[in-house]
């Protein structure tokens, strides 16, 4: 049985909910040039001491931008569709559900790459831990990759973590790319194409 948060508790977590609210808000309005604790807390209608309660300096309260953002376009994995089919069908499915909600968050995921997070290390890599969205949906990614190659449609000289991570890599450069321009396509469009040309240089050999 799993402790009940206590009314405090249910309180902090309404109140930093609200904060990365006004915070997306003023992100939207402003960029990153105009994205300030000051900013935020005017927004919110706080102090902003009240905003250092929850997240210690500007750099924290992007980050949890980010996080709150993937956890939104990678949602509840179980809402996924089932891995029916081939490889390309299973795929095409599962991208296609994760983009339908980053078409309304094109400007969001455009200002948020203004700014480059002071934290990440110098390769850029931030660790994802296990429980991570992002890290649960590679994992499904990876077990696709693997039946594909039990059942003989993707090459097996390469192991499927590795596709996975290619996949993820194809991806996010595309996504990148579309965020910054509203003229391009929308990616539902482009998720086809993407997954096929992806998949012919993985097919099995």
């Amino acid at each position: 049985m799993t402790d009940q948060p206590t009314r405090a508790e249910e309180e902090a977590q309404w109140r930093r909910e609200r904060i990365l609210a006004c915070a997306e808000e003023v992100f939207l309005r402003t960029g990153a040039d105009g994205f300030t604790m000051e900013a935020v807390a005017t927004e919110a209608r706080y102090s902003v001491a009240s905003l250092y309660n929850y997240f210690k300096n500007k750099g924290a309260l992007t980050h949890a931008l980010r996080v709150r953002l993937v956890e939104k376009l990678v949602g509840d994995l179980a809402r996924l569709p089932a891995a029916e089919g081939t490889t390309e069908q299973a795929l095409t499915a599962w991208v296609g559900h994760l983009t339908r909600d980053a078409e309304g968050s094109r400007r969001l995921i455009r200002a948020l790459m203004q700014e480059r997070p002071a934290d990440l290390p110098p390769h850029g890599k931030r660790h994802l831990p296990a429980h991570s969205p992002w890290e649960a949906l590679q994992r499904r990614i990876t077990d696709l990759f693997a039946r594909g190659q039990a059942r003989g449609e993707i090459r097996a000289d390469i192991d499927a973590r590795t596709l996975a991570l290619a996949f993820d890599g194809v991806m996010h450069s595309f996504a990148m790319r579309w965020a910054e321009d509203d003229a391009q396509a929308t990616l539902a469009e482009a998720v086809p194409l993407m997954v096929g040309l992806f998949l012919t240089g993985a097919a099995a050999r």
